[in-house]
């Protein structure tokens, strides 16, 4: 949940309400002053109650609704004034097909009214903690005309029952969205600048398909960090420019009205600014960062929180999670 306007993902505040999975601050701030480590907070949770609205079902996608899907998060998730989200019908059948993303609908009839997504994650670090498999909550999106009426607390509720399949016990999953949510302590925090790329072709930007090659500069990214995974999944691109190899992930944003593609630099600033400046692939570039830039080239574009779900950290992290999608 990239570059996207806080309105698209107003959660339904009664279900972080009394949620054994959901941390407190209470016990955040105790956590933070005995040094305590992240652990998951609930091993096997209860289920629970799932309230639909009337003429509303529930169901998982299958490889016939990616259609609908994409025309759906086009229409109504990420929606402002300079992007949009622009996830393929490809790219949705695919992660479908491969078990990759776990999309969950709200249907009314034929026509689709939210919709929540479980990306899996590879070998999940938190500090000293890690967990094999894990997971981030994406792409939650309820249709304006359905907002307010418990679809969205249906959809989480719905992602929560699933979680423990197909064998407990129930994994940390990770959700992110712009501005701050105070009520919900957070895992990370911090601020994204944004910068338009404006190369004239004397530096090139070339993708980078050696694994090894790729293996290696991912490596070196997640070094030192607090929150990553050990593996980079589709949507982390490595791009050679000059002497540095670059990691970007694809926000699977696009800019409006040229269309063109908008990705997070999760290499160090030198390298962000380096690609910026280069011919390539990109049009605008998200860094994360905690302290502010030099003026005239990044501009302040928003505030991020990462919220862990079924997971205490022990103390919230200002470093952007280097997360391998």
């Amino acid at each position: 949940m990239k570059h996207n306007e806080v309105s698209t993902l107003r959660m339904n505040s009664g279900f972080w309400t009394n949620n054994q999975c959901v941390p407190s601050w209470s016990d955040t701030l105790s956590q933070i002053w005995s040094g305590s480590p992240p652990r998951l907070l609930e091993p096997f949770p209860p289920k629970r109650s799932v309230r639909l609205p009337q003429g509303c079902q529930i169901r998982l996608a299958v490889v016939e609704d990616s259609g609908a899907i994409a025309e759906f998060w086009g229409r109504y998730f990420s929606i402002s004034r300079s992007c949009r989200c622009a996830v393929s019908k490809e790219i949705i059948l695919r992660s479908i097909a491969v078990a990759r993303w776990q999309i969950i609908i709200a249907v009314s009839g034929d026509q689709i009214v939210g919709t929540v997504v479980r990306r899996y994650l590879k070998g999940l670090h938190v500090y000293e903690a890690r967990w094999a498999s894990a997971g981030a909550i994406d792409f939650f999106c309820v249709h304006p005309s359905w907002r307010a009426r418990g679809v969205g607390r249906s959809l989480l509720d719905t992602l929560h029952n699933l979680t423990s399949l197909p064998m407990p016990p129930m994994p940390p999953h990770l959700i992110f969205w712009e501005s701050v949510r105070p009520s919900v302590p957070p895992l990370a925090g911090g601020f994204f600048w944004s910068r338009r790329c404006g190369g004239d072709g004397s530096v090139p930007a070339t993708l980078v398909r050696d694994k090894e090659v790729i293996q290696k500069a991912w490596k070196d990214c997640v070094k030192g960090q607090n929150v990553w995974t050990e593996e980079p999944g589709e949507e982390i691109t490595v791009w050679s420019v000059g002497c540095s190899n670059v990691v970007v992930w694809n926000t699977l944003h696009v800019t409006v009205p040229d269309g063109k593609p908008i990705g997070i630099v999760l290499s160090d600033l030198e390298s962000a600014t380096t690609l910026a400046a280069a011919k390539s692939y990109w049009t605008i570039l998200l860094t994360p960062q905690a302290s502010p830039m030099a003026e005239g080239e990044w501009i302040f574009d928003s505030i991020f929180q990462w919220i862990g779900y079924n997971l205490s950290v022990g103390k919230p992290s200002l470093q952007f999670p280097r997360i391998g999608f």
